[in-house]
């Protein structure tokens, strides 16, 4: 992976992105399926504060590049930003210090100094995303964005108007044909999915039975689906195994579209696990 020393953002394809628009009919653009976290990068300039500054985290390390101080900053819940010294130590290290806020928000602590880079969080809010005179404001998550409609329009959850559909009959939970080749999601490709024809309408969310649905390892929601009000909710799926009905899990996205649902599905740890439809 490179980082680009120049304005351009820096793209870490970590994970997909949730957005809502304020929209009055449903629009299909499938651009942003799978944007990831994204830095933009400021050679030559640092974003500084006093140790003591309130409401303002700081912590300090040591890394041997600029990518382990780019994934230190993933690694941190809190942290926004960092500021990358490109000279090193006698050690080879390099002092990264990450941050609880970015250059987006505090334009005037940032000054020139030609030993630092500073990497800031693309803020997804800063290109005026929401439609209609929607408020954006970023999710704690760093890269999910919520608009705040105005009245007389509505939010849309992205994936609603923008995903795949899963029509697969061998998905289904009564598919018990263990004499069929054995599938697995270890490979899915992470993204947004519907279940809908011959697949089904939705994920089960009562331990199946193992060997069904063309796989080992039959894979079910531990809860209930989410209702509208809840939006996109993080589940746990469990895969049925060795008399557990949760062997193995994954945590997943999953939204209520008002008349469907939708998962993010990831790709599984091993093989033969598979998520798993039901009528």
């Amino acid at each position: 992976m490179v980082v680009v020393m120049s304005w351009l953002p820096v793209v870490l394809l970590l994970c997909a992105v949730h957005n809502i628009t304020c929209i009055e009919h449903e629009k299909d653009d499938f651009s942003d399926l799978y944007k990831g976290l994204l830095f933009n990068a400021f050679p030559e300039s640092i974003l500084s504060f006093s140790i003591h500054t309130k409401d303002i985290q700081q912590q300090t390390t040591q890394v041997p590049d600029k990518m382990d101080c780019v994934f230190a900053c993933v690694g941190v819940p809190w942290c926004r930003s960092m500021n990358f010294q490109t000279t090193a130590h006698n050690n080879g290290l390099h002092v990264c210090e990450l941050l609880s806020t970015d250059k987006h928000t505090h334009q005037k602590n940032m000054t020139r100094n030609d030993t630092f880079i500073h990497f800031s969080i693309k803020n997804q809010c800063i290109e005026s995303p929401c439609l209609n005179g929607g408020t954006c404001s970023l999710q704690i998550n760093r890269h999910d964005y919520h608009c705040q409609c105005k009245k007389g329009y509505h939010g849309l959850p992205f994936g609603c108007s923008s995903h795949a559909n899963i029509t697969d009959a061998t998905r289904n939970v009564n598919n018990a044909n263990t004499t069929a080749p054995i599938k697995c999601d270890k490979r899915i490709a992470l993204g947004w999915y519907r279940f809908s024809g011959a697949a089904g309408v939705r994920m089960p969310t009562n331990c199946v039975p193992t060997s069904r649905c063309s796989t080992h390892a039959s894979g079910w929601l531990s809860d209930p689906h989410p209702t509208i009000e809840q939006g996109t909710t993080t589940m746990k799926v469990c895969f049925h195994w060795s008399k557990n009905c949760c062997n193995w899990s994954r945590s997943i996205n999953v939204t209520n579209c008002g008349e469907f649902f939708i998962y993010q599905f990831v790709p599984t740890l091993t093989c033969s696990l598979r998520y798993c439809s039901e009528h």
